[in-house]
């Protein structure tokens, strides 16, 4: 599987709703692991930071038997519990993280030089952005974002907001998003991504 298919069964399912809402991270993990191409296995952990971090991240597992079998790839992504406090926040933040099984291996960070590079380039955002961990940070938020938004739920907010005077705010509440997948949506980059990644 990869994220272009993902994202015709995200608009396929979203596109069958007389009213159009966006499909649920269960839905989205169903999909990826039922495919088994990728990963195996996708749990999610509740973590409780102090203080609250109100973030969520993805780790990948090889855990086959010996190297000289195929990898076997299990994933979890643990959450902030603060994030339950904010569900769309939480519904975002969790999709998010479950896009990075579509990263290329060569951007896995999988040693503890390649952490620390990633923190240092996190923390200064350098203007070349020549770091794939970071390139992939970056696709995984807008393929999260077109995953909770495919084309026709687009469709349905530009008309909502242009046409009917829907506030922005009251669509992210209506359909359970943050406000932010709104505004994205409705950026004309949208099409520009769309295209890229699908």
């Amino acid at each position: 599987m990869n994220f272009k298919e993902l994202y015709k069964i995200a608009e396929d399912a979203v596109a069958s709703k007389s009213v159009p809402k966006p499909v649920t991270f269960e839905f989205l993990r169903e999909h990826i692991t039922q495919d088994k191409s990728l990963i195996e296995q996708l749990d999610v952990w509740r973590v409780v930071y102090q203080p609250p971090i109100e973030e969520a991240r993805f780790t990948l597992f090889d855990e086959r038997e010996s190297l000289h079998d195929e990898p076997v790839y299990y994933a979890e992504v643990s959450f902030c519990a603060s994030l339950e406090s904010n569900p769309p926040h939480l519904l975002y933040a969790l999709i998010k993280e479950l896009m990075h099984v579509f990263d290329p291996m060569e951007t896995w960070i999988n040693t503890r030089e390649k952490f620390i590079q990633f923190l240092k380039d996190l923390q200064n955002t350098p203007l070349e952005m020549a770091n794939g961990s970071i390139e992939v940070e970056h696709k995984a938020k807008w393929m999260a974002i077109l995953a909770l938004c495919p084309q026709t739920l687009r469709t349905h907010i530009v008309t909502s907001v242009n046409k009917k005077g829907v506030l922005k705010e009251e669509i992210a509440q209506e359909l359970g998003l943050p406000r932010l997948v709104i505004e994205i949506a409705l950026d004309d980059y949208y099409e520009k991504a769309l295209a890229l990644l699908t």
